[in-house]
């Protein structure tokens, strides 16, 4: 559970790459291995102006599986990311650099342990027989032979589903709009801001039972990634599709016709550590954070250039909507 903890702490966003294989057929004839179709971009962009201000604003479509995968013209991101005099990060929660190698092992034991079903119960005794039966049912096409899952606490149950589910579908996390913006700043690190919510860390105090999650939330979050999860995924092609042939206006339909693939334990370890700090929770934060930093930023800049989420920008959402209360006008840029 090691990694489940470093992801529950950090926000990570998704990236995808493509490839093809040639081999050489009868006859000196070429022929073609495992062809993945790419479709070629113009790299959707977005701006958001007030005034003389503009964010520009870069995305990407996930989830994305290997088949799927599109081609990114870097060339066209170089050119965006040259005219902006910033890079900001999306927005986000991480945890900060303040827990130490000691502390940090302190933490992960804690959260080890919190993961388990106490007195060696089983999902199969907490849970609702109905729910139980659509989590067998899911644990029986995307992870068959775990059988240690069926002692985790549902938060962490549902962490492993989604790893599971992401690794039967082949989602990776490789090249994309966003890898190509970061390559675009690899030698103006100097132009790089970070707005997102930095949440401090210090367990010291913190014995192995805080770090417990409230029972009634870790059960609605594992329900919604039973109920959730596999609908997702197995329309995501119809995304992907609406993605890569520019139809922003079928993309938007899909959003409202499929529910987001929800993070929801990571959520929860971040919001508890946060109230264990005695700090806000981070999620009802970052945002403001977020739009706070940016307009900061203007006061000394004319352009930047950011990467947000395509649901987040199609549906105005979010970030999006809060600088749009505040005067801000979104256009698709191409």
């Amino acid at each position: 559970m090691i990694r489940s903890i470093a992801l529950g702490l950090l926000m990570i966003t998704s990236v995808l790459a493509s490839s093809l294989d040639g081999t050489g057929g009868a006859d000196g004839v070429p022929t073609l291995d495992n062809v993945k179709v790419q479709a070629e971009s113009s790299v959707p962009a977005w701006e958001l102006s007030r005034g003389e201000d503009r964010l520009v604003i870069l995305s990407d479509y996930f989830p994305r599986r290997i088949t799927e995968d599109n081609y990114i013209d870097s060339d066209v991101v170089e050119d965006l990311a040259s005219s902006a005099e910033a890079l900001i990060y999306g927005p986000g929660v991480v945890a900060g650099d303040s827990v130490g190698l000691l502390n940090g092992l302190f933490m992960l034991r804690a959260y080890r342990i919190a993961t388990r079903i106490p007195n060696g119960g089983t999902l199969e005794a907490i849970l609702d027989p109905a729910l139980y039966a659509s989590w067998s049912e899911n644990k029986a096409l995307y992870m068959p032979r775990n059988r240690s899952v069926e002692r985790m606490r549902p938060a962490y149950a549902a962490f492993e589903l989604y790893e599971a589910a992401m690794d039967h579908y082949g989602v990776q996390n490789t090249a994309s709009a966003y890898r190509a913006l970061f390559s675009s700043f690899e030698d103006r690190k100097s132009d790089r801001i970070d707005a997102r919510y930095r949440l401090e860390v210090d367990a010291k105090s913190k014995d192995v039972r805080a770090f417990q999650i409230d029972e009634t939330k870790a059960e609605a979050c594992f329900a919604h990634t039973v109920t959730n999860l596999r609908k997702s995924l197995e329309a995501s092609q119809e995304g992907a599709d609406a993605w890569d042939s520019r139809d922003m206006s079928a993309l938007r339909s899909y959003y409202d016709r499929t529910p987001a693939i929800d993070r929801c334990w990571e959520r929860l370890i971040n919001q508890r550590t946060a109230e264990l700090m005695g700090a806000p929770d981070p999620y009802a934060v970052a945002p403001m954070h977020w739009v706070d930093i940016v307009e900061s930023e203007f006061n000394t800049k004319d352009t930047m250039i950011t990467h947000l989420p395509a649901r987040t920008i199609l549906t105005e959402s979010g970030v999006i909507a809060l600088l749009m209360e505040r005067g801000w006008v979104l256009r698709r840029l191409h």
